[in-house]
């Protein structure tokens, strides 16, 4: 084992990519995209992600990653690169588009999300039932989970109507689709 890695197991060192949280991102004329007026901010994380700085990156790229900022949904989040149409790519990289997506929104994608508080979930159970919103099948009390129809990862918030109520197997199934 390295010197490095003893350090770091031992608490003598401190990793350089520990990621820091995002910071909020502000409006200025400095950062804004020319072709799409879309202000892209440089981030505080850049550093600890080993990102680089957006201003440096080309102007179309940057004009790209402004254009998916605008959709309703986050971009994919890794970018996949041989394999020439197998399921395992030779290389994949983080899409810095869907870290900007989520920046440019005030979230941070490194966050631990909270739990959709008690009162709500059970007043959920309380609308639906014990019927599963996606396959219509009655639902024991020990299998409900609470689904997001619009996907919290793709910007969906727990409120009522984005909630129901499904089987452990159909949530799970259905992953991150709307």
């Amino acid at each position: 084992m390295s010197e490095e890695m003893v350090r770091l197991k031992t608490g003598e060192a401190t990793p350089d990519l520990v990621p820091m949280p995002p910071l909020t991102p502000r409006l200025n004329r400095s950062t804004m995209n020319d072709s799409t007026g879309i202000a892209l901010q440089p981030h505080a994380s850049e550093r600890q992600l080993r990102a680089m700085p957006l201003a440096q990156f080309p102007q179309a790229m940057r004009d790209q990653i402004a254009s998916q900022v605008l959709l309703p949904i986050p971009p994919e989040r890794w970018i996949s690169f041989g394999g020439n149409g197998s399921p395992l790519p030779l290389a994949s990289i983080e899409s810095r588009a869907w870290w900007e997506w989520h920046w440019q929104r005030g979230m941070n994608p490194d966050a631990k999300r909270e739990q959709i508080p008690a009162a709500m979930r059970q007043s959920v159970i309380e609308r639906d039932g014990l019927l599963c919103g996606i396959c219509a099948g009655a639902v024991e009390r020990s299998d409900v989970h609470i689904d997001h129809i619009y996907p919290y990862s793709r910007g969906g918030r727990s409120v009522m109507r984005n909630l129901r109520v499904t089987h452990s197997r159909c949530n799970m199934s259905k992953g991150a689709r709307v």
